[in-house]
C-alpha cells in the first residue's frame, strides 16, 4: 500500500533522510547531546580556571624604588661626555614570588612615562645572579640594545642601577649610567 504525503511532509522527510543521524536516535536527542556536551565543557573550563588560580604564585616580597638618578657617560666621536640622567617620573617596582626562585619581575611605573624615557618593555623579567642577607643583584634587558644590572640593599633601603647600552646615533654611541634610588621593602 502506497501512502501519499503532502508536499510539506515530503520536504520534511527529504531533509530528515539527507541529515546524518543514527537510525535509532531522533534529532531531538542530538540537540540534547550537544547541550549536555556544552555543559560538561563549561563545567570543566570553570573547574580548571579555579584550580589554576589556587596554584598561582604567591608574592614573597616587593621592593619599590623611587626615581633612580645619577650620571650617564656617553662615548662618541672619540670622546667621553658626562651628563645627569635618571628615570624621571618613573618608579621601579620589583616583585619576587614563590614560583620564580631565581627571577624577579621589574615593573617601570607608570608604563607610559617609562616608554617615553626609552624603556621599551615596562614589565621585564630579571635573572637573580647573586643574593645573600644583605643584597640582591639581578640582570635584565628591558631594551634590546642594552643590559641593566640592579643591586638592591633591602636592609639599607637603597638600590644601585647600572645600565650599559649602544645607541645608533652620532655614528654609534656607547653609553653607561650609574643611578641610585631610595627603596622600600614590603614583605608579603
Amino acid at each position: 500500500m502506497k501512502v501519499c504525503l503532502n508536499q510539506e511532509a515530503q520536504d520534511t522527510q527529504a531533509v530528515y533522510n539527507t541529515t546524518p543521524h543514527h537510525p535509532f536516535v531522533k534529532p531531538e536527542r542530538n540537540i540534547m547531546q550537544k547541550f549536555k556536551n556544552t555543559v560538561i565543557r563549561s563545567t570543566t573550563a570553570i573547574f580548571l580556571t579555579i584550580a589554576s588560580l589556587s596554584v598561582q604564585a604567591k608574592p614573597l616580597m616587593t621592593i619599590t624604588c623611587a626615581e633612580p638618578n645619577g650620571t650617564r657617560t656617553d662615548f662618541y666621536a672619540g670622546e667621553f661626555k658626562e651628563d645627569k640622567d635618571g628615570f624621571a617620573g618613573v618608579t621601579l617596582k620589583i616583585l619576587f614570588d614563590s614560583k620564580k626562585a631565581q627571577q624577579a619581575t621589574v615593573l617601570y611605573e607608570p608604563a607610559n612615562i617609562a616608554k617615553e624615557i626609552g624603556i621599551k618593555n615596562p614589565s621585564t623579567l630579571f635573572k637573580i645572579v647573586a643574593q645573600n642577607t644583605h643584597k640582591i643583584s639581578m640582570i635584565g634587558q628591558p631594551n634590546p640594545d642594552g643590559v641593566h644590572l640592579y643591586t638592591l640593599y633591602p636592609k639599607l633601603g637603597i638600590g644601585y642601577f647600572s645600565i650599559q647600552r649602544y645607541n645608533d646615533v652620532r655614528g654609534g654611541e656607547a653609553s653607561t649610567a650609574a643611578l641610585i634610588g631610595k627603596c622600600t621593602v614590603a614583605a608579603q
